[in-house]
């Protein structure tokens, strides 16, 4: 009886610290609190530092709690540098013997002895995870600095990813970050050519930290993001469209598949339906011939927006717009109105989505929405 309650407190113990991981590991990459939107295009804050690296504490040290529970090889081989092997041996080993010589012990004292091991495990492990957050902290300040000074300061980012990505567990996302901002200030820069030049800096940043981690969304949405801007000012051979805009898809679906809130992403990927849908039957049939099939569709795309319009990002502004132009379409003139109100609404951040604003409110101009008032009057009557 005593051997299931030590295999009991055992469980439950794990359980509580897996829910505390899932916990923070979603704080830490959730559209609303990661470190991709808590940046400015080109701005990097240390208050902003100092809160991913508490997130960072609190992952790293419960990470570690986790492993001690879940020792599979491949575990070791991927942490042996965060927690050293004799401590993980003198866990299993106490765990072992606590099974074996609890026959006579009353499950209280079973209770207490097993938690008093562990906390003071746990004590060791603290200091070594201060340490790392140290580290950590300074790494990240340390390649921020350099990503936005010269091309030559630029490239020493990338030994510092490869040096890194295991020491520093929230590198591969904090650099996907960069990228991603780096591409966006590239966006805005006129000379088209320094602009390919930084943007393909940046997608070959993107690149090395999706390799580093194929589990961030943020590597994901981030590496796509870009292909989507270059496609957007480079004069590829329409294969070379069609095969990068079919990476761009998957990228975007796999940020949705690990991080479902990553709103962003539904966006684009809305955006891509509408685009889609919106190509004449030459671009469909000579697709077709190079081995694509381009299906857009205008409720799928409804269907991706109405997801986005949760977050709050530089894309929101176009979300409302290609949501007011669809209903439109489809002859939804209340619905139209209403979504192209809220894209005049909100505050403009800036240059480009000035374009977007100007746009709505020139279809509102449309006789068809300057007659809406008096339509649903009508209607109103009649019902």
């Amino acid at each position: 009886m005593s051997n299931l309650l030590v295999q009991e407190e055992k469980k439950k113990i794990s359980e509580t610290i897996n829910q505390h991981l899932t916990k923070s590991f979603s704080l830490l990459t959730s559209p609303r609190t990661s470190i991709v939107h808590q940046y400015s295009s080109n701005q990097i804050f240390e208050n902003t530092f100092d809160e991913n690296n508490k997130q960072s504490e609190q992952l790293s040290f419960l990470h570690q709690i986790t492993l001690s529970f879940h020792q599979s090889i491949h575990h070791k081989n991927q942490h042996n540098k965060y927690i050293k092997q004799t401590n993980i041996d003198s866990i299993e080993k106490y765990l072992a013997n606590e099974s074996n010589e609890s026959v006579n012990i009353q499950s209280t004292s079973c209770k207490f002895d097993n938690r008093k091991f562990l906390f003071a495990t746990f004590s060791f492990q603290i200091s070594q995870v201060t340490s790392d957050k140290k580290y950590c902290h300074e790494l990240l300040n340390r390649i921020s600095t350099l990503w936005f000074g010269s091309n030559a300061e630029r490239r020493q980012v990338f030994d510092l990813l490869e040096q890194n990505q295991i020491k520093c567990k929230i590198l591969p996302e904090f650099i996907a970050h960069l990228a991603h901002s780096f591409s966006k200030h590239a966006i805005d820069i006129h000379d088209i050519s320094i602009r390919k030049t930084m943007l393909y800096e940046a997608l070959e940043l993107s690149k090395k930290a999706l390799n580093s981690n194929e589990n961030c969304a943020l590597c994901h949405f981030s590496y796509g993001h870009i292909i989507g801007v270059l496609l957007d000012i480079n004069d590829f051979s329409l294969k070379d469209k069609l095969n990068k805009a079919s990476l761009f898809k998957h990228h975007m679906k796999k940020t949705i598949e690990i991080d479902k809130n990553f709103y962003e992403a539904y966006a684009y990927l809305g955006r891509y339906e509408y685009t889609a849908f919106n190509l004449n039957l030459f671009e469909r049939k000579a697709a077709l011939l190079l081995g694509y099939t381009i299906e857009g569709n205008l409720d799928k795309a409804l269907e991706y927006f109405h997801i986005a319009i949760k977050g709050n990002y530089d894309m929101i502004h176009t979300v409302y717009l290609l949501i007011g132009k669809i209903y439109q379409k489809k002859k939804q003139y209340v619905e139209a109105k209403k979504y192209l109100k809220i894209c005049i609404q909100i505050p403009i951040q800036r240059k480009s989505q000035t374009n977007i604003v100007n746009n709505a409110k020139i279809l509102l101009k449309d006789k068809k929405f300057a007659n809406l008032s008096f339509e649903t009057f009508i209607n109103h009557l009649k019902n």
